[in-house]
């Protein structure tokens, strides 16, 4: 009997786009020795989207391999005979590999994922005598110096005229929000601008600025879901009525910092789920009841977010956090076009389980790969 191990110099299986990877497979074997014909370590990863037709009810899915890479770290992969031994008691077979600089991160959501496993199989002459495997995440490469977007300056004017109870005209509300360029990094703070001229009567008692992560799956081709996710809030002051008020973010009190663990935009270079930012301002009256979850006026502003800076943006040190940053693979608050509500794990429309839904890459391409 043989039990076998993979061993990663990192020990949260966690690597940049471009790294060098090294590890160990470990082989543990009872009694006589065993006669194999080699061991072999594979680096699979790809993404998958699956989503559930309810009008031919049934998932409807689409993948894009990512990486898939063999290594023969002992023995011969094309021997006809079992041409090694592995001796009794523990056995080592080092291995090192350098991933590609293209590679698309990591990823979880609720209609797709991309996923990256190492997988080591010991082969005998005919079938294959123990595999075992383990997960890799990745981190994309994203250059802003590539992105011809990434340093022109965004804006956006906004107004909204406001009516009493009495249908009579109470004024109105204008928005200018402006960024001084597109392209951001983790860590990095967006000294945004804000100008809101309150020509009413009313109280603005609510100002907020949200990053919110935006993800599409794609199927053949075409956008089937997508999806909203809201990683930072940050709150503006009050605006009293007949009152300009501006609101900039370059103040420690102010500053809106992008956070550490964040996803690049597209995912680097995944086709089928796409990664995009936005910069929200909201506006809203918070002391009609009926008005609570209304927004007098809002506006957004794309963003990019990249792994590599700007070469003429310096970056501040980030602040200390009291708590770590959230998992960028954690599940998304969900929406599609609207805010959509959580639903239960089988769907009442169709005989397809949802709960454990969608399957990730590799538990679709098993049957492919050994």
């Amino acid at each position: 009997m043989s039990f076998i191990n993979i061993e990663l110099d990192k020990d949260s299986h966690t690597y940049a786009a471009g790294d060098k990877v090294y590890g160990k497979v470990v082989v543990y074997k009872k009694r006589r020795p065993k006669k194999v014909k080699c061991i072999m370590v594979q680096f699979e990863g790809g993404a998958v989207v699956s989503i559930i037709d309810h009008l031919e009810e049934r998932p409807v899915t689409s993948i894009e391999c990512c990486l898939n890479t063999s290594i023969c770290i002992y023995g011969e992969e094309n021997a006809a005979l079992n041409v090694v031994r592995i001796r009794p008691g523990r056995n080592e077979y080092t291995f090192e590999y350098q991933l590609p600089r293209g590679l698309p991160s990591t990823f979880k959501g609720k209609h797709g994922s991309v996923s990256y496993q190492v997988k080591a199989v010991i082969w005998k002459s005919s079938s294959v005598y123990a595999t075992t495997h383990v997960p890799l995440f990745i981190n994309g490469l994203f250059d802003l110096n590539n992105d011809p977007g990434a340093r022109k300056c965004v804006e956006v004017r906004r107004e909204n005229k406001l009516w009493s109870m009495c249908m009579c005209h109470n004024g109105k509300v204008k928005l200018y929000f402006s960024l001084p360029k597109q392209g951001y990094v983790a860590s990095e703070v967006v000294p945004f601008t804000v100008e809101i001229s309150n020509f009413t009567f009313n109280h603005l008692r609510l100002v907020k600025i949200s990053l919110i992560q935006v993800a599409f799956y794609v199927i053949e081709g075409k956008q089937r879901k997508s999806q909203a996710k809201i990683i930072l809030e940050t709150k503006g002051p009050e605006i009293s009525p007949g009152k300009v008020q501006i609101w900039k973010g370059e103040s420690e009190e102010d500053s809106f910092r992008i956070p550490e663990n964040i996803l690049p935009t597209k995912l680097c270079t995944c086709s089928i789920i796409q990664i995009h930012y936005q910069l929200q301002i909201t506006v809203k009256e918070s002391n009609h009841k009926s008005n609570r979850d209304k927004a007098i006026v809002e506006a957004f502003l794309p963003l990019t977010i990249g792994t590599i800076p700007l070469e003429d943006y310096l970056i501040p040190a980030a602040r200390p956090s009291v708590s770590p940053p959230p998992s960028p693979y954690a599940d998304f608050a969900f929406v599609d076009d609207d805010i959509e509500e959580e639903k239960p794990s089988k769907d009442a429309r169709t005989s397809v389980t949802i709960e454990n839904f969608p399957p990730s890459y590799h538990e679709i391409t098993k049957e492919y790969f050994i």
